[in-house]
């Protein structure tokens, strides 16, 4: 499940195009200096964002295992969670180039979601508030 236009708030950038493949970690300066608060996605940010949604949900589910499980059957688990998951992360990464890349972002969203350990927290930053829920 990727993001959409309506769980970001995208709108068109005022702002001249980035050139393709290249990635700015942080924000464009206006002709003032200052630094806007809108941030435009980049291909760049879907890939590491698809990175960690990965990485998020491989914890969710080598959680989830039984610890009575051998070794040899551990690690046949653990190839099939990674093989999962890269699916998952493939297809996030799609859907997020494809509807996000160039559309303006809340960047604060984006580090919450760099930051969590489990897909609900993830998505949690992506699609809510911006912040990890407190528990």
């Amino acid at each position: 499940m990727g993001p959409t236009k309506e769980t970001w708030g995208a709108s068109p950038k005022e702002t001249a195009e980035p050139e393709p493949g290249t990635a700015s970690a942080a924000p464009k300066k206006s002709s003032s200096g200052s630094i806007p608060d809108d941030y435009e996605m980049t291909n760049r940010d879907c890939v590491e964002l698809g990175k960690q949604f990965k990485n998020v949900i491989r914890n969710d589910e080598v959680a989830k295992l039984s610890p009575k499980l051998k070794q040899n059957q551990r690690d046949a688990a653990e190839a099939s969670i990674d093989r999962a998951a890269t699916t998952r992360q493939d297809q996030w990464v799609e859907g997020c180039q494809g509807s996000l890349v160039g559309k303006v972002v809340n960047q604060g969203a984006l580090k919450c979601a760099m930051g969590t350990k489990s897909v609900k927290d993830f998505d949690a930053c992506l699609n809510q508030t911006g912040e990890v829920p407190q528990k």
